[in-house]
């Protein structure tokens, strides 16, 4: 308390509180209560702060991009990069764009399982892209279901890569599968060629016995058996000697379960043989479809092999949209130059399948999300195959049925729908 009469007490108080202001404004420096003096530092005045950019949301794709099978990795990259470029230059996924990370697994099974883990761990990929083995999808899925991210197959048919007892499983297929190729090989040539007696080539692999045992009871529901069965053994330099004996058995059709090397060698023995495609039917699994056939597409001539979207012919409004942006892209003419088109439109559609998941589910980041999100896709999409509506549910992942598949027949080295070819 201070002491002494008030007007002492008042003095004393003023001069202490004026003490004080000149002890702060000695502290501040000069100017810094009444205006700064010319050459004073000054404090910078913060500026706007620069808006982030939006991360990306990275997609992954193990396939393979050497090696025999780098054409079917490349249709499959491409038609994956189409789709992107038109999702970002839409906005992208709730502003966030979307970029494609890609590693080859050369045709190796552990190399593919360990590319979808450092696709997933390593870059954050949302999802991942498989190729076209199904030794190697099946490897991948495995991985993908462990790690818990939607693992999408644009082209591998082997059947159990989707259809397994995983619950809930994260595989996705847009594509054809063995189980439908096979039956729709075989009501094919039964109802639409009234072919009684097919002979059965198929590779000596579990795979192939898969297929074996598909097309051997599709024959029984329709009252037939296989003229001949032959198990051709990978790279088998002579297949003269199976041909033969199927002739002999009297065949009258052949059905053709085989990878693009050992095909085109039955391709050359046909042509050895004198039999012609043409009078006796060859029809093929997904195989003699691009560019592996190479300088055997001549010998191809009426050659017929599943499909699941042709460029040729009249287009919808998606297919002359990504035709046009494909040509543009990568280069070429026109349809006969977009390389494997299987794999190009199932992957672009299978993109856009995935973008309206990631846009629907409660977190793009979140594998689990995305799954329940393409289980029960609320948006439809037309797309080149098909208008997609809710493709997959919690009980099937496979988007495609033997009802979306086309046969296309090689004419002068051109892979034509049947309605294009008959022209």
């Amino acid at each position: 308390m201070l002491s002494g009469s008030a007007p002492d007490r008042w003095k004393r108080a003023a001069s202490a509180l004026g003490a004080l202001l000149l002890a702060v404004l000695v502290a501040c420096g000069p100017g810094s209560a009444g205006g700064q003096s010319a050459g004073a530092a000054r404090t910078p005045t913060p500026g706007p702060v620069a808006a982030q950019e939006p991360q990306p949301l990275r997609v992954g794709l193990s396939a393979a991009t050497s090696g025999g099978a780098a054409a079917s990795g490349e249709a499959i990259q491409r038609g994956i990069q189409l789709a992107i470029d038109e999702i970002n230059g839409q906005g992208g996924i709730n502003g966030r764009p979307l970029e494609l990370v890609v590693r080859d697994h050369g045709g190796d099974p552990a190399k593919g399982a360990a590319n979808v883990r450092e696709l997933v761990e390593g870059q954050r990929a949302v999802a991942v892209f498989g190729g076209a083995q199904t030794p190697v999808a099946l490897a991948e899925a495995d991985t993908a279901q462990q790690l818990q991210v939607p693992y999408l197959v644009p082209w591998a048919t082997g059947t159990r890569i989707v259809q397994s007892d995983r619950r809930p499983s994260f595989a996705f297929r847009v594509s054809a599968n063995d189980r439908g190729v096979d039956r729709f090989l075989v009501s094919y040539l039964t109802r639409g060629l009234a072919r009684q007696s097919p002979a059965l080539f198929v590779e000596d692999s579990p795979r192939g016995e898969a297929d074996l045992e598909i097309l051997t009871q599709s024959l029984a529901e329709a009252g037939l058996r296989p003229a001949a069965v032959e198990r051709l053994q990978r790279d088998e330099a002579d297949l003269a000697p199976r041909l033969s004996r199927a002739r002999d058995a009297g065949f009258d059709s052949l059905v053709l379960v085989a990878d693009p090397v050992d095909g085109a060698q039955i391709l050359r023995d046909l042509a050895k043989l004198g039999l012609d495609p043409g009078a006796t039917p060859v029809v093929t699994h997904l195989g003699l479809a691009g560019r592996e056939v190479g300088p055997l597409a001549e010998t191809a001539n009426d050659v017929r092999t599943v499909q699941t979207y042709s460029f040729f012919g009249e287009q919808n409004i998606p297919g002359k949209r990504v035709s046009s942006g494909y040509l543009r892209k990568y280069g070429g003419k026109g349809p006969e130059d977009i390389t494997a088109p299987v794999g190009v439109a199932n992957a672009f559609d299978a993109l856009h399948l995935l973008a309206r998941a990631l846009r629907q589910a409660s977190d793009p980041t979140s594998g689990e999300a995305v799954r329940q999100a393409l289980e029960d896709l609320q948006t439809p999409y037309e797309g080149l195959i098909k208008t997609y509506q809710r493709p997959f549910t919690p009980d099937s992942h496979e988007a495609l049925s033997p009802d979306d598949y086309l046969m296309a027949v090689w004419k002068d080295g051109q892979l034509l729908p049947e309605r294009v070819a008959a022209r």
